[in-house]
């Protein structure tokens, strides 16, 4: 299971997000780093637990449509790949993304994430353009609700959604409710997670938020999941880098 570092950029610096209430996000305090720069948080993840791959949530862009591309340069320039949720809307930014992501020195995939995405025909249109290989869904939560725009599936459980994305072409997932997120109250999304591992066992399934110690990594990886988010426990020094190491050279447990 991969172990996925998380770093949530605002105004470009990175901070600590708790429970998607992003107006309350501070710089990120960590024993990893003295400061809270995107160039010394990244490379902090690579040097102590030799991170392959880093999540960046670039609230500015998900909010204002504004990337940070100076910020996500500076992480980068680590070496680590990018899972890059950037506020995607539709299927004409994507392609503006993807652009951009292309001038970058190491492999970028594109997150489309629930809370910004306008349409099931722009998901489509993403997936078509893109690669299945190139974007995740990630399925914004809160409690356990489905984040929307789109009015068809404000009614709907989560994995009515993840069926629906998956006809269009969707074989990437990222199961993330927001109150989970720096509560340090473990994971929410595990029995979601199994369902989908249950019903769809060749898809791959990232999850996260919550993340307290080793033991819900263990979980996290019992339920199925590929990859797993984890923020504030490694940066409050409960996760150790052995811990990362081993999980990491393990397979997932279905």
């Amino acid at each position: 299971m991969r172990i996925i570092p998380v770093i949530d950029l605002l105004r470009g610096e990175v901070v600590h997000g708790i429970a998607g209430d992003r107006a309350k996000y501070r710089p990120l305090q960590s024993v990893l780093t003295p400061n809270a720069t995107p160039s010394s948080v990244a490379s902090a993840l690579v040097s102590h637990f030799a991170s392959e791959q880093v999540y960046v949530a670039d609230l500015d862009a998900i909010m204002t449509g504004h990337p940070s591309w100076k910020a996500i340069g500076e992480i980068a320039q680590s070496g680590a790949g990018i899972l890059l949720d950037a506020g995607v809307r539709g299927a004409t930014q994507a392609v503006e993304l993807a652009q951009h992501m292309a001038q970058l020195s190491v492999t970028v995939r594109m997150i489309i994430g629930l809370e910004s995405l306008q349409t099931l025909r722009d998901l489509e249109a993403i997936v078509r353009s893109q690669g299945e290989t190139n974007v995740v869904l990630s399925l914004d939560m809160r409690g356990g609700v489905p984040v929307t725009v789109i009015e068809a599936w404000q009614s709907m459980q989560p994995m009515q959604i993840v069926r629906a994305a998956y006809a269009v072409g969707v074989r990437r997932f990222l199961l993330l409710d927001l109150h989970g997120v720096g509560s340090n109250a473990g994971v929410p999304t595990l029995p979601l997670c199994r369902l989908l591992r249950d019903e769809m066992p060749r898809v791959e399934i990232i999850s996260g938020g919550g993340v307290r110690s080793c033991e819900d990594l263990v979980a996290l990886q019992a339920a199925g999941c590929d990859g797993a988010l984890v923020a504030t426990s490694l940066h409050n020094g409960a996760i150790c880098p052995a811990e990362v190491q081993r999980l990491s050279a393990q397979t997932p447990l279905r």
